[in-house]
């Protein structure tokens, strides 16, 4: 049996024998199966820059979710500063 038929047989048992898949949306936090809300805050203080924020989200073990997340960067050597904001 040659290489390409073997590859073809090979995809073809692959899509017969294929079911459906389950995903979850990882946004690299806690899951909401302990309680339906998290919040978190966070301070950072690099050489150059001060950052501090704070987030709260609602959501289900298996369903929806929604998070809103507000921060603020100020670079050392500036007037200037940022204010950050995220919905999820």
């Amino acid at each position: 049996m040659t290489q390409l038929v073997r590859s073809i047989l090979c995809l073809a048992i692959l899509a017969v024998s294929a079911t459906a898949a389950a995903a979850q949306t990882c946004a690299g936090t806690a899951s909401f199966a302990t309680g339906p809300v998290r919040i978190g805050a966070a301070l950072d203080f690099a050489k150059d820059a001060k950052q501090y924020g704070g987030q709260i989200a609602f959501g289900q073990a298996a369903g929806p979710f929604a998070g809103l997340s507000i921060g603020r960067i100020d670079p050392d050597d500036t007037d200037e500063s940022a204010t950050l904001y995220a919905v999820r």
